[in-house]
């Protein structure tokens, strides 16, 4: 009987009773035995894992996941509830023995909170989950990033700690800006050079006045050159930087996430998609301080569904075309989308000089709280002080905005603000109902160039939408 009992308990772990696991430690360790023997699973408490949040347990998950991603058959990564698991920088490669990996986490995962721990180590990715095929992560666990000493930085670099040397990752380097956090004076980095390793890291010596390099986005959770992959049920929270990244990937499944981050955290993304296809996002809440959901350069066949935005800067296709860059995003579906006091609703965000394009993206079942910009269309993103109008542009074309309705916080609740060199074309707009949520004042639509045609009732009226083309 007691056999029979732990088999149903494996298969309730997987599905139906995750709440009552994580309320219950008795039954979150007999679980976690039932794993190890009936399951193929892999506790991280029996690789040397604590779980008391002080104790360092990133070589225990480590062990743990070459155990799992090393067996030929299906295998789990169990991480038990009632406990809190300090984890450090770590890369969880692939590709596995097997086609069906997952990783349940019942706890919680914590990320140092001093930035001096990440020294040294990879700060592109705080749990990054690299070349895996047929991976399942699934809560209700809590990734915690602890993210406000990173915020810190970027809003007050006076206060961020000086290094006199600095081991930096090299792909940070060249895929990210990079924030340089100093006291205002000027940095001074004589040489550098390369160290020759498996791990390819720059090391920065300065002979002069060199400050910790610290605000660089450190993603909490990546999904990297991975294929048919479940995130389900997770939460993640004071991420300091993007929440989940998911890049070079295709068959992507993010199921009921929950995102959380203080309305002013920097740079907080949700769910940031970029060189990927048919990535699908359904019931998510999001609350940050940058963008909910942000589709950048490669992101294609990408439907989102039944989520929640606010606090945070909306949901996002860019900015793409920064520098001259051609880039492109195309196949996107938006649907079933609620903004309450976010800063943006739905927006498509580029450079000037750029090229590339965006086309096919459906917006449709919108709804809007107290929203800044509720449908945006930007060709003149500039987040800085000033940028020089240039030719050419990305081309916009093929955008639908259907049943939007609500209050745009903004004097302009419909702005379609395309390039006076390459104008947007066939721009959809379908049963559109806005109102200013200041009712002593209307609420308004500007267009630049923007070619397309309005159908059923649209409010406000957008008489610039020119007809054609």
């Amino acid at each position: 009987m007691a056999l029979e009992k732990e088999k149903v308990l494996v298969t309730a772990c997987l599905s139906d009773l995750l709440p009552a696991i994580a309320r219950d430690p008795d039954v979150t360790e007999e679980i976690g035995a039932c794993l190890v023997q009936e399951c193929n699973g892999f506790n991280v408490i029996n690789f040397g894992a604590v779980g008391d949040g002080e104790t360092d347990d990133t070589q225990a998950f480590l062990k743990a996941w070459t155990a799992v991603c090393g067996t030929t058959r299906a295998a789990t990564l169990f991480v038990p509830g009632w406990r809190t698991f300090l984890v450090g920088s770590s890369q969880f490669n692939g590709p596995c023995q097997s086609n069906s990996v997952r990783v349940q986490v019942i706890g919680n995962i914590s990320a140092p909170s001093s930035m001096s721990a990440w020294v040294g180590k990879n700060r592109y990715a705080w749990l990054s989950f690299n070349q895996v095929h047929g991976l399942t992560i699934e809560g209700p666990g809590t990734l915690n990033g602890q993210g406000a000493d990173w915020w810190l930085c970027r809003q007050k670099p006076q206060q961020c700690s000086r290094k006199d040397n600095l081991t930096l990752d090299l792909r940070m380097v060249l895929d990210i800006s990079m924030f340089i956090c100093t006291s205002g004076e000027s940095i001074e980095i004589s040489w550098f050079f390369i160290i020759g390793n498996d791990e390819n890291l720059i090391e920065v010596h300065g002979l002069h006045k060199i400050m910790a390099i610290y605000g660089v986005l450190l993603q909490a959770l990546m999904i990297n050159h991975c294929q048919y992959v479940t995130v389900n049920g997770l939460r993640s929270l004071d991420s300091p930087g993007v929440h989940l990244k998911v890049v070079y990937s295709n068959h992507v499944y993010l199921n009921d996430i929950t995102v959380q981050a203080p309305e002013d955290s920097p740079n907080t993304d949700g769910i940031n998609i970029g060189a990927s296809q048919f990535v699908y996002i359904n019931k998510a809440s999001i609350e940050t301080g940058d963008d909910c959901i942000s589709m950048i350069v490669g992101s294609f066949d990408i439907n989102i569904t039944e989520v929640t935005c606010g606090p945070g800067h909306g949901v996002s296709i860019g900015s793409l075309g920064q520098d001259g860059k051609t880039e492109s995003v195309g196949r996107i579906h938006v649907k079933n989308v609620s903004f309450t006091n976010s800063m943006n609703g739905v927006r498509i965000k580029t450079w000037q000089g750029g090229s590339g394009f965006v086309r096919n993206v459906k917006f449709e079942q919108l709804q809007f709280r107290n929203t800044g910009n509720p449908i945006v269309i930007d060709q003149y993103y500039c987040p800085h002080s000033s940028c020089q109008e240039q030719p050419p542009a990305v081309k916009i074309s093929e955008v639908s905005f259907k049943q939007a309705v609500g209050t745009s916080s903004s004097e302009v609740a419909i702005n379609l603000n395309c390039s006076r060199t390459v104008a947007c074309t066939g721009i959809i707009l379908d049963n559109v109902r806005l109102k200013s949520a200041d009712s002593s004042r209307p609420a308004k639509a500007n267009c630049i160039n923007a070619f397309g045609n309005t159908e059923d009732i649209v409010n406000p009226v957008v008489p610039c939408l020119s007809l054609g083309r």
